[in-house]
């Protein structure tokens, strides 16, 4: 396969991928195979991502009456002010950003798809269906009336636009998921003389066994040697272990793992870096109090959400006076039921409702958070260290 597509290549061409992760991988798949410890120096050809390569597209083109391509920046500001100025909405918005960035994916999607929202949201109507057929309606008046078009638009308007140019061969490659707007693209580029081409491996470096064992010590014991036996074989390999039960037994895991990877340095410290992580909660390392002290941390900043909150709630590491874990678990049953719950933490606290929620039904938990959000406004742009260290502390 990997002949095919150097021979595909041998007198130029590009490579157009579906995202960032996929060019470097095919970077490092089609470079030239070298002695160990000898670094080699090749010219490698374009490898670009699938919007990469649309842009440039459109940038080459040279028409008077071209629209305008917005960059990500801009699309955000329109589809804000569109929702701002609307009077549409069917609810307060408390979290402006959230609604247009499920607008503007709503937008994106029905183009890539080739889908009338009008007909297809009739099927879902109510105040938030025609809300968003609202404000598509007006993003697409404001575009039109700028002469700009968004990324959601731009394979159409290449289509209309674009003349037979190609200076070389263009091969997409390892496109899982071609969407119908794409595929118009590549059709229209291929009607126009572009020597395009789909590359897809056909390779899987993978392999499988089924292994019948007694109980569930010898499966985790089984597990240990095949991972002590690939460490063998590359001292910087990476593996991960499923276990179903991990909650359970994960004290069982750590010991197995710690005496069959490193039996004669277990008093000392084993020198492999292993971790345990549960769905269902913290994230564990040797020291699991540091997993939630993290959480507690993430809370309040940009990131904290509602899943944030759920951990937090989940903690061992709480006294007897915010409630025992039972009484923790139904409370976070009653917020997943709340509007409240799709918002940020902090939106959440300030003006979703939160607050209030929870001096009816946790009032320890709410005096905790309402400190705790005082602490974090109070705190000045910059520390040093050492008062950073005590504000985590608290």
């Amino acid at each position: 396969m990997k002949k095919d597509l150097e021979m595909r290549l041998k007198n130029g061409g590009t490579v157009v991928v579906a995202n960032s992760v996929l060019s470097q991988q095919f970077e490092a798949y089609l470079s030239p195979a070298a002695p160990e410890g000898i670094q080699p120096a090749w010219s490698s050809i374009p490898i670009l991502t699938y919007q990469a390569w649309i842009k440039k597209l459109w940038s080459e083109i040279d028409s008077i009456d071209t629209p305008r391509l917005l960059n990500v920046r801009q699309e955000r500001a329109l589809w804000r002010r569109v929702i701002r100025d609307s009077e549409a909405a069917p609810f307060p918005l408390t979290n402006l950003a959230n609604v247009s960035r499920w607008a503007a994916d709503a937008w994106w999607l029905l183009h890539q798809w080739k889908l009338d929202n009008v007909e297809l949201l009739r099927f879902a109507s109510g105040l938030d269906s025609d809300a968003l057929i609202n404000w598509h309606r007006r993003f697409s008046e404001i575009l039109a009336e700028r002469g700009w078009i968004d990324r959601a638009q731009l394979e159409h308007s290449l289509t209309q636009h674009l003349t037979a140019y190609s200076e070389g061969p263009v091969t997409w490659a390892q496109f899982s998921e071609e969407t119908p707007a794409q595929g118009a693209l590549f059709d229209h580029l291929l009607h126009q003389g572009w020597k395009m081409s789909r590359w897809e491996t056909r390779e899987v470096e993978s392999e499988s066994g089924r292994v019948c064992l007694p109980d569930g010590a010898a499966e985790i014991k089984a597990a240990a040697r095949w991972a002590a036996s690939r460490l063998d074989k590359s001292s910087s390999a990476r593996i991960a272990v499923v276990v179903a039960d991990l909650d359970e037994r994960r004290s069982q895991v750590n010991r197995i793992f710690a005496d069959t990877l490193h039996p004669q340095s277990v008093l000392l410290g084993s020198e492999a870096r292993s971790s345990c992580w549960i769905a269902s909660g913290e994230e564990h390392e040797f020291q699991p109090a540091l997993g939630a002290a993290l959480t507690a941390l993430e809370l309040l900043s940009p990131s904290g959400s509602f899943f944030s909150f759920s951990r937090w709630l989940r903690s061992p590491f709480f006294d007897a006076s915010f409630g025992s874990e039972n009484e923790r678990a139904l409370l976070e049953i009653r917020l997943r039921n709340e509007l409240f719950s799709q918002l940020g933490f902090v939106d959440a606290l300030t003006t979703g409702g939160l607050s209030g929620f929870l001096q009816q039904y946790a009032p320890r938990i709410a005096l905790v958070m309402r400190d705790l959000n005082t602490l974090v406004n109070s705190i000045p742009h910059r520390c040093t260290p050492t008062q950073w260290v005590q504000i985590w502390q608290k």
